[in-house]
């Protein structure tokens, strides 16, 4: 009813309205990753240095940006060090030895160094954003409070790209998540993400029929094609966390907009 409708609304606005994830804000402290990336030290490979705090998942993250610039690892040497400040941290120092698809260096070492660097930087989340309801990064909106029992992921799909039910669901797949349900329809920025799947009124079925209409004095070609993918997911204790989210994010982020890593920063 009403209630549900103003949920719904208010999630999707925040979604819309939150800031993104990566915003340094944020965060409460970083760690720094240092990146260097040189063609002088080898005559075949681009040899590829990043020093930072250790972490898990540091590895992970940097293979999906090296992937995400189209770029082959050819050799690898990566190991954990004693930090020679006494203090007892750990640090990673990796070193990639790089190739391009055509098998040759790379040729924009800064755009390298930049992306490594960014995501690489190992940022902890202040108190306040350990509960937040909801998050944002691009084109890709996940929010807990719309629905008691499931974590909604909402992707805007502007493109129609053929391949994304796949990939999205690869992704959540493996990640551990359980989908429960999912629409794929027209985007609907209030009512596409709280919706049933059963419930075709609340998916916006009225809006679907109308907006397929052409209106009067333009051409059908002026039709949005724009869809809206709606996951409802829980993980193994439930709704996503923090830290679930985030992941969840720098994944899609990779996976769905790595044209984006193809652009300088």
């Amino acid at each position: 009813g009403g209630a549900r409708a103003r949920t719904r609304r208010r999630c999707a606005a925040a979604v819309a309205d939150s800031p993104p994830i990566a915003d340094e804000k944020a965060y409460e402290a970083c760690d720094i990753a240092f990146v260097t990336a040189s063609n002088d030290e080898d005559a075949d490979y681009t040899v590829l240095d990043v020093t930072v705090k250790d972490y898990p998942g540091l590895v992970r993250v940097s293979a999906w940006v090296l992937n995400g610039l189209g770029l082959r690892v050819e050799r690898a040497f990566l190991e954990t060090i004693d930090a020679d400040d006494g203090t007892g941290v750990k640090l990673a120092r990796n070193r990639y030895f790089l190739t391009d698809a055509r098998g040759q260096q790379v040729e924009d070492l800064h755009l390298l160094e930049l992306n490594m660097q960014e995501h690489c930087t190992n940022c902890a989340p202040s108190v306040a954003d350990l509960h937040m309801d909801t998050w944002r990064q691009n084109n890709v909106g996940i929010c807990n409070e719309e629905h008691p029992e499931f974590t909604l992921v909402k992707i805007q799909d502007e493109n129609r790209k053929p391949e994304l039910l796949l990939e999205s669901a690869a992704t959540l797949t493996a990640m551990g998540y359980c989908i429960h349900s999912a629409t794929y329809d027209v985007s609907n920025e209030e009512d596409a993400p709280a919706c049933d799947i059963d419930d075709l009124a609340c998916r916006g079925e009225s809006s679907v029929k109308s907006s397929r209409q052409t209106p009067s004095g333009m051409g059908a070609g002026n039709v949005s094609n724009a869809r809206t993918l709606v996951f409802r997911i829980t993980g193994s204790y439930g709704k996503l966390s923090y830290q679930q989210a985030s992941g969840l994010l720098y994944v899609f982020g990779i996976q769905l907009d790595k044209q984006l890593l193809l652009s300088p920063l």
